[in-house]
């Protein structure tokens, strides 16, 4: 499952330096023509997008196994297990294509070079950008990252929230009635009714989705049933909800009558997983 969003990563890493030294290589020849501020946003745009899929490729390094497990006999887990193998291979197949591009483009590079047809203006142009980038990049990351985290921490305000109340607790959908816009909708669930709770980062969310829950299309079409009960008020709680976000961390709890794969606007619920094993634990001993 790791090994499967590992590769799948990379190869948008690996499309996206081939893709920049495809450029490189054709904008090489002194015949080269073009605005210069096209040859300079090209190599900013990849750059964006390689440094994206690098940081996606070490969230999904970070995957812990044992996170993204789901004990379940449906066809639709079944399907998300089986298209690990095959992602994976799909992947690696991909991955020595592209490797193999670089290659012809190093060499073609070589060639034009031994040809002594000069270098263009555009090639110095995305040349000069790609080293000032390398220049600065440690500095401009670290300085990414603090913005990045401010914007988060301002975004994740937004996101569901929750409240431990006794041997239970109070999620806070935040979702916002038209027309009454006060109006909070918040569920309650006790630590009884729920079989497992864990806490997944948003790449281990996203490869739970993929590969352990699977395409359960009757989980999504008891979701959209559940919501609309709801928020009719015929029912006390939707009884799944799937909404996954990239800020804060994903709650998954899982009960007889629950499934909630719920992102809330924290960075640490071990609040929230420590009073339900201290719960669990009371009351096995008391079993």
């Amino acid at each position: 499952m790791k090994l499967s969003s590992v590769l799948g990563r990379l190869v948008l890493v690996f499309a996206g330096v081939c893709f920049a030294g495809s450029v490189l290589v054709i904008s090489l020849s002194a015949t080269t023509k073009g605005s210069i501020a096209t040859w300079v946003i090209t190599p900013l745009f990849l750059i964006v997008f390689i440094e994206l899929t690098l940081n996606s490729a070490r969230q999904a390094i970070a995957i812990r196994n044992d996170q993204v497990r789901y004990d379940s006999p449906t066809l639709a887990s079944q399907i998300g297990r089986a298209s690990q193998p095959v992602g994976a291979m799909f992947s690696i197949i991909v991955a020595i294509l592209f490797l193999g591009m670089l290659g012809f483009i190093l060499l073609m590079a070589f060639k034009t070079l031994a040809a002594g047809q000069g270098i263009s203006v555009p090639f110095i142009a995305q040349v000069s950008v790609y080293g000032s980038y390398m220049l600065v990049r440690v500095p401009l990351l670290t300085l990414l990252r603090r913005v990045g985290t401010r914007v988060g921490g301002a975004m994740r305000k937004s996101l569901p929230s929750y409240r431990i109340v006794g041997d239970g607790i109070l999620l806070d959908l935040a979702w916002r009635t038209v027309g009454h816009p006060d109006k909070k909708r918040i569920v309650s669930i006790g630590f009884s009714e729920i079989e497992e709770m864990r806490a997944l980062t948003f790449a281990e969310a996203q490869a739970f989705q993929t590969y352990s829950v699977g395409p359960d299309f009757k989980l999504a079409m008891q979701q959209t049933k559940g919501m609309y009960d709801y928020l009719k008020g015929t029912i006390p709680r939707p009884t799944v909800l799937d909404l996954v976000s990239s800020n804060g961390l994903t709650l998954f709890l899982k009960g007889p009558s629950l499934f909630y794969l719920l992102t809330v606007g924290k960075t640490d619920v071990s609040d929230l997983l420590n009073a339900y094993a201290s719960f669990r634990s009371a009351h096995r001993v008391s079993a």
